[in-house]
């Protein structure tokens, strides 16, 4: 009985031992060739340079415009600046943070404009009933004398490229934003320090090395 079943199996074995050595000896001494896909390499977007209102369209948090009301009027003013959240006064009164629509008479209007750690803004504006009138504003930082020393003294300071002289030298940076300041003095390693001034009288104090 099986017999039959062991004749069957071992025939099925030969035919797949014949077909494994025909294909060895057709693809043998031959060299396979894959085909080459293209590449494509996709060329540098140019930078691109924003408004405050592109910027402040573009993030999230910003686009969540408050309206107020500033007397009675058919006007508008849609105020944007930089930084986000800045406190606006409009006329002397306290109108909201930025980003701000405010709505009151056609008529010139005084737009005071504050932030902590940022210098205050002031616009004199006047809006027209055609549409409200865009009033972009970006504060600048407030600017901070530091006082550099070295040990040796007689090092020559540079910020931005800009020379301030030799130690002991007052170097103007603006505040709250670090700044690279670069001393030399022969005979001594270059140094590279960040100085982020936090008060209006800074003082910094720095060891060469040889």
């Amino acid at each position: 009985m099986l017999a039959p079943i062991v004749a069957v199996f071992a025939a099925a074995l030969g035919t797949v031992a014949a077909v494994m050595l025909w294909m060895r000896s057709d693809t043998e001494g031959q060299r396979i060739e894959l085909p080459v896909l293209p590449t494509t390499v996709s060329p540098v977007d140019p930078p691109v340079t924003v408004s405050v209102r592109d910027a402040v369209a573009a993030a999230p948090a910003a686009r969540t415009v408050v309206a107020t009301t500033v007397g009675s009027g058919d006007c508008a003013l849609q105020i944007v600046v930089e930084p986000v959240g800045a406190r606006i006064s409009v006329d002397g009164t306290f109108a909201g943070r930025a980003p701000l629509l405010v709505r009151g008479p056609c008529v010139q209007h005084r737009i005071d404009v504050a932030q902590p750690r940022y210098r205050s803004a002031t616009r004199m504006v006047t809006p027209t009933q055609a549409a409200p009138l865009p009033v972009d504003i970006s504060l600048a930082r407030p600017t901070h004398s530091v006082f550099i020393t070295t040990v040796p003294n007689a090092a020559h300071v540079k910020v931005d490229g800009r020379s301030f002289g030799f130690t002991p030298t007052y170097v103007k940076v603006p505040a709250f934003t670090p700044v690279k300041v670069n001393i030399e003095r022969p005979g001594f390693k270059p140094v590279v320090h960040t100085v982020t001034s936090k008060t209006a009288a800074d003082r910094v104090t720095l060891r060469l090395r040889r």
